[in-house]
């Protein structure tokens, strides 16, 4: 590069003469100006973040969401109670299908004993919303085994409350006499409604009640 502006001439006078000042011309100017604007940019891109005259990275992609908790409670569940039976809540479920449940009962009201309708809310263990007919009617198959039945029909595809459901009579060992019951199986995501028409004496007031319960089922999801 040419000399900058403030630049001399070697010592040709006398020390006592004052040295003249060397003028600098149009080009030498415009070098000068590039100069310091090349000068200012480089300091500009030194100054950003990373190395510098590099582009600043990239920022990091957003986290995933975090997947919806499992429900810790069972989804409630109404239905219009049958002519003739009355609520009541001195009977349990012999082999639950599922820890997390609740259950309503009613039965036919005088002697009833073994006849019982019995509708239960369980918390599945995943969502089967997606799931194919076949992989539900194995989970069925599944709880005939868990309760031991020694008869069990097979499913019969249905809709019960808007959702997919299955239905079948099992006969399950129980002493002092076996339980016979019609099973309806109701998937809605994380929820199972089991309901147990079980009869004995009065079957056809048990089948009767059961169409009621099951025509006015309704889950609550709030």
């Amino acid at each position: 590069m040419g000399r900058s502006p403030s630049a001399t001439r070697p010592d040709r006078r006398r020390t006592s003469e004052p040295e003249p000042t060397r003028r600098v011309g149009r080009a030498g100017a415009v070098r000068v100006a590039l100069l310091v604007a090349v000068l200012v940019v480089l300091a500009g891109c030194s100054s950003g973040p990373g190395a510098p005259g590099k582009a600043p990275a990239a920022p990091a992609a957003p986290a995933a969401p975090a997947a919806p908790a499992a429900p810790t409670e069972p989804v409630p569940v109404e239905f219009e109670t049958p002519a003739g039976f009355t609520s009541i809540d001195d009977y349990r479920i012999v082999v639950p299908l599922h820890p997390l449940r609740a259950t309503r009962w009613v039965v036919p009201t005088g002697t009833h004993e073994y006849d019982v309708i019995a509708v239960t809310s369980y918390v599945l263990d995943g969502d089967v919303s997606t799931d194919p007919d076949d992989r539900l009617v194995a989970r069925i198959a599944g709880y005939a085994t868990e309760v031991s039945a020694t008869g069990a029909t097979p499913p019969t595809k249905t809709t019960v409350a808007g959702f997919p459901a299955w239905q079948q009579t099992i006969e399950q060992p129980h002493d002092p006499v076996p339980l016979v019951y019609d099973a309806t199986f109701v998937f809605a995501g994380h929820f199972l409604v089991q309901v147990i028409c079980q009869y004995d004496k009065r079957p056809d007031e048990v089948r009767a009640g059961c169409r009621t319960v099951l025509d006015t089922l309704r889950l609550v999801f709030v």
